[in-house]
């Protein structure tokens, strides 16, 4: 009897413990999901050319100066799109991030930038196929971090005009509507791309971008 009874308890102890080694592993993941903060650390010339680098192999190279960035040809606005992703806020704002690089064309250039994610080549490919990613991913953060002073967290963005100029931040969440009316202050009209039917029917209706709005 004495035996059943330290069998018991010990076994009582065993689950308890199973219990609270559980309920730390799920504190630990919420704090392994909680949004880092990123400091900027002046330790390496900024003001030189640097490129970064797409996951698509695509190079695109920027120069520092007053107020923004020299970059592309002057043809579109650029919007930097801070993430990772294990966090959750991020892989919600693809869906709307996607539609404004349809919406928009050429006249956006959407570059969004892997924070603090270890995930691999193969993994990243992965998962822009899953979310039907269609704008430029690049993992090359650390100098273009350090080029506009540092993050507190992410999602973080950074928008700026045709001209390289720095035009407005966002940080978390941020409605799409509040984005497109941002975007279109700097590029103009949608540069909306539709099939030859919608093309067609419009111009029989005479109906015009503007009729639209």
């Amino acid at each position: 009897m004495k035996f059943r009874h330290l069998f018991i308890a010990c076994l009582l102890v065993f689950i308890v413990g199973c219990d609270n080694k559980e309920e730390e592993k799920t504190n630990e993941d919420a704090e392994v999901t909680q949004i880092p903060a990123t400091e900027a650390k002046l330790t390496q010339n900024l003001n030189a050319p640097f490129n970064l680098e797409m996951i698509d192999g695509e190079i695109f190279t920027m120069i520092r100066k007053d107020g923004g960035f020299d970059m592309g040809d002057g043809s579109h606005t650029t919007l930097f799109v801070y993430w990772a992703t294990w966090c959750p806020p991020c892989i919600i704002e693809i869906k709307p991030l996607n539609n404004l690089s349809k919406n928009f064309g050429k006249k956006l250039k959407i570059i969004s930038v892997l924070v603090n994610d270890p995930i691999g080549d193969d993994e990243i490919k992965d998962f822009i196929k899953k979310h039907n990613i269609d704008y430029s991913i690049t993992r090359d953060s650390e100098t273009l971090i350090k080029s506009i002073g540092g993050i507190k967290g992410i999602p973080f963005m950074v928008l700026y005009d045709s001209n390289g100029n720095y035009d407005r931040h966002y940080f978390g969440i941020i409605a799409e509507e509040m984005l497109q009316k941002d975007i279109e202050k700097l590029t103009g009209d949608l540069e909306v791309k539709k099939d030859s039917n919608e093309t067609e029917e419009e111009n029989d209706n005479n109906v015009t971008k503007e009729d639209k709005k």
